[in-house]
């Protein structure tokens, strides 16, 4: 932090660093040790919607964000929904456009790693119909 004469803050030294080669360095080194080396990155921002960018950007991590597939959609919802990423008011609107899905599709993928959530800690027990819906717990 930069402070003036009476140590008040007016500013900020940052350094900015394209990390994605470190992060390819890191896994691969993980996969020789078998020790997971990673990191959840800190990601300092004025605007909420930089930190879920930031946060899809980790998660599509080289793999195109148009049309992925159910299964990746599925894994990247579910890695955001484990971040908090949803507990954000209109969270599932800026997801669902990087996606190139609509909201209610991003809404319906929440719904559903929510449930098997629910379910998986039920033991196997049938899948929950009804009720309060991804949107109803998202805000």
């Amino acid at each position: 932090m930069l402070r003036d004469g009476d140590r008040r803050v007016f500013g900020a030294l940052c350094i900015n660093l394209d990390v994605t080669e470190l992060h390819q360095a890191a896994r691969i080194l993980n996969a020789l040790i078998r020790h997971d080396v990673e990191r959840e990155p800190t990601t300092f921002a004025d605007d909420i919607r930089d930190v879920i960018d930031a946060s899809l950007r980790d998660e599509l991590d080289g793999r195109s964000p148009t049309t992925p597939s159910r299964n990746d959609r599925l894994e990247i919802v579910r890695a955001l929904d484990a971040r908090g990423v949803f507990n954000v008011k209109r969270a599932v609107g800026q997801v669902a456009a990087v996606l190139g899905v609509s909201r209610a599709t991003a809404y319906a993928c929440l719904q559903t790693i929510r449930e098997e959530a629910v379910g998986g800690a039920r033991a196997g027990g049938p899948r929950r119909r009804g009720g309060s819906s991804a949107t109803d717990r998202s805000r």
